[in-house]
């Protein structure tokens, strides 16, 4: 059972924060949502490093599912 201070429950509390935040950024864009859904799911084709093996597989994934690889695109489309 999980405790309203686990991190567990925090993580999952700021994850879906920062979603609501994307929606809501994205949609003040005016952009087709099929690129949104294109953007959310993109990071997990990275699982395919795990058909090489489980090292190279774990990288490519922890690589791309962070907050800093979207920030830094933000940082560097919005110069």
């Amino acid at each position: 059972m999980m405790t309203p201070t686990t991190p567990r429950l925090l993580l999952r509390v700021e994850c879906l924060l920062v979603l609501a935040a994307a929606c809501l950024l994205y949609a003040r864009l005016d952009y087709r949502w099929s690129w949104f859904a294109f953007g959310f799911l993109l990071p997990d084709l990275f699982m395919l490093g795990y058909l090489v093996d489980k090292k190279v597989g774990a990288a490519c994934y922890n690589l791309v599912h962070t907050y800093a690889t979207p920030l830094l695109l933000a940082g560097l489309y919005s110069r």
